[in-house]
């Protein structure tokens, strides 16, 4: 499901996606194939966090490194071992006795606080070392292989590297793992997302320079699922289902669970939706059908019924719509709200079985699966608190943060590429501090059943019908459709010629609010030459904000050069070099007076920290042209 937000002292609330344009990894080949970078990414001293995400297929014959940097003696890397199967990490951390998922996406991320080592497995502290350090010297930020004097080259896939000069808290972790991480987060050092999808680098999204990584031997760019999304789990009926394992968390007597639900066979099977139960009793587990929502604890099984015969509030579930259900008990009765409202209660509190595994979408009973769900199920909670209807209400129809008092579970399935593949990406995350985080059993993940599906039950501010992005005579032509807005302000057309920085060249005004087709257009007059990026950033009235899907225009390399800017916001500008890389530029105000020099940057400058007033950016161009443009800080 779409999020609230995301917060912690670190990382900040960052914008909504409604899509993801090119996701892609790098796979290695186990033989040959590196990314290098020109300098140590990795402090060497002081605290520092390093996290990724992989897929590997074997433990194979030999070591196998994902990072690493330095010299042997300290140096630094996180890898496996093909003797124990377990990861290593640095030369005085080889034994974790952690054991490498194999044949998943698995999250890593090692944290080092103050010379005390933590190993993170998706999102869970596995293992803790102390007198953690790393050596300076040696080889640079390395990917697939160890540092220099040792063949251990990586046959897996790796996507979203992330260095940080700050040991990041568990809570922190988690909430980084499926980005939404903003490039200027404090102690962000480097951010390889790999959304390049083609070319020999690997490109660092943070302002720091000199970082990026060269392709060595050409490690394949892949698809990869490894995102966040706005999503729900899709159950097929037949095996799907979601298990965890047993936990003192779910063994609740008072409190609430919680789910959202979108059946597509109700009948008068009664298909679970959630339980607390396996071997033959259970302390809890809630069903459905087209009749009635039922409740068993381990001994009885009784209903409410929705044509009034027990509950007295006449309520069918409707198949193919989205229906929150909340159960709230005291201890002795249980009662129903639909979609944040009381349906009634029953006499019948829940069970006492202990060491039950947390089933989602199966009925566990002695061994067999039973009454499988069909549809998809969201926002899966369970509380130790009983809430009032004002809180089912207010937690109705968004995401939480995991750290609400007395929420004890809560899986949202915010992960994957909705109805797309997301072979792999087995885990479903427990959001809160238990970290009780579940398996996904049996799904196909390809396609638009038994896979991650885009969960609609809050309504998209603005659903994008349309947005194709055409060139013709030297510039791009930008043109998209809505069906629907709500509280739009406008959109904010973005431009990026590597994919990973974006920068707004224009703003067109929304709709509002309207829930039948508007139609947009935008023209770029000064598009770079080689390959644009395109995407619309759309700002509600509250400031929040989606993105849209990108779309690529490419033009032409001539031989005219062009200098242009456009304003960044918060008195900044960027001024483009079109075709340029590192021509020398002069700086000064419309006086004469120089403010300052230097070279361009991939042919582009970043202002900021200036007063407010008309520049004039003088660029002499390899040719000895020169060429200044004005630019205007607020």
């Amino acid at each position: 499901m779409r999020l609230k937000f995301t917060l912690t002292v670190v990382l900040t609330s960052f914008s909504y996606f409604l899509t993801s344009a090119q996701n892609t990894a790098l796979s290695f080949n186990g033989t040959s194939t590196t990314v290098t970078t020109p300098a140590y990414v990795v402090p060497t001293s002081g605290d520092f966090t390093v996290e990724f995400w992989y897929f590997m297929p074997s433990i194979g014959t030999a070591a196998q490194e994902f990072v690493s940097q330095g010299q042997t003696g300290g140096g630094f890397y996180i890898g496996t071992s093909n003797i124990t199967g377990q990861f290593r990490a640095g030369d005085n951390w080889q034994n974790t006795l952690v054991n490498a998922p194999l044949n998943q996406w698995t999250h890593v991320a090692l944290t080092n606080a103050a010379g005390t080592g933590t190993l993170y497995i998706n999102g869970v502290a596995k293992s803790s070392t102390t007198g953690y350090s790393i050596n300076t010297g040696g080889s640079t930020f390395t990917v697939g292989k160890q540092f220099t004097g040792f063949n251990e080259y990586l046959a897996a896939t790796v996507d979203q590297i992330r260095v940080w000069s700050i040991a990041l808290t568990a809570a922190q972790v988690k909430q980084s793992m499926y980005g939404g991480v903003p490039d200027n987060t404090a102690g962000l050092i480097a951010d390889y997302q790999m959304n390049e999808g083609s070319g020999t680098t690997m490109g660092n999204g943070t302002a720091t320079t000199g970082q990026d990584g060269t392709l060595n031997n050409s490690p394949a760019w892949v698809a990869s699922p490894v995102q966040f999304g706005s999503n729900a789990l899709s159950f097929d009926g037949v095996d799907d289902q979601v298990i965890a394992q047993p936990n003192a968390a779910f063994d609740i007597s008072t409190g609430t669970v919680e789910a959202s639900i979108n059946p597509t066979a109700l009948n008068t099977t009664a298909m679970e939706i959630v339980g607390n139960r396996s071997g033959g009793t259970g302390r809890y587990s809630f069903h459905v059908s087209s009749t009635a929502v039922g409740l068993y604890n381990g001994t009885i099984f009784q209903t409410w019924d929705f044509a009034g015969l027990n509950a007295g509030v006449p309520y069918t579930i409707p198949n193919g719509a989205w229906t929150h259900l909340s159960w709230v008990t005291d201890g002795s009765q249980t009662t129903l709200y639909v979609n944040g409202t009381s349906v009634g209660s029953i006499a019948e509190a829940f069970g006492t079985a202990t060491g039950m595994t947390f089933d989602i979408g199966v009925s566990k009973t002695s061994g067999v699966d039973a009454e499988l769900f069909q549809g998809s199920i969201d926002e899966v909670r369970v509380w130790s608190t009983q809430l009032t209807p004002a809180q089912i209400t207010s937690y109705m129809g968004v995401s939480l943060f995991g750290n609400e008092p007395g929420l004890n579970a809560l899986y949202s399935f915010d992960q994957g590429n909705p109805s797309n593949d997301n072979t792999g990406l087995l885990t479903a995350i427990d959001n809160t501090a238990n970290s009780n985080n579940a398996t996904l059993e049996n799904f196909t993940l390809t396609g638009t059943t038994s896979n991650f599906v885009l969960s609609t039950i809050v309504p998209l501010p603005v659903n994008f019908t349309s947005f194709t992005a055409t060139g013709a005579g030297g510039k791009a032509l930008l043109q998209w459709q809505t069906a629907q807005e709500e509280n739009s302000h406008d959109f904010s057309v973005e431009r990026s010629t590597d994919g990973v920085h974006y920068s707004a060249i224009g703003d067109v005004a929304a709709a509002g609010n309207s829930t039948s087709p508007k139609n947009y257009t935008f023209t770029d007059e000064t598009p770079a030459t080689g390959l644009n990026y395109y995407r619309l950033d759309e700002i509600d009235l509250d400031g929040k904000s989606m993105y849209s899907a990108v779309r690529t225009v490419v033009f032409a390399t001539g031989d005219a050069q062009k200098l242009v800017w456009f304003a960044l916001g918060g008195n900044s500008a960027e001024v483009s070099l079109l075709s340029g890389s590192n021509e020398f530029y002069t700086l000064s105000t419309v006086d004469g007076r120089t403010v300052r020099k230097g070279q361009l940057n991939a042919g582009k400058l970043y202002l900021s920290d200036l007063a407010s007033g008309i520049y004039i950016v003088n660029v002499t161009t390899f040719k000895g042209q020169q060429m200044p443009v004005k630019v205007l800080i607020p």
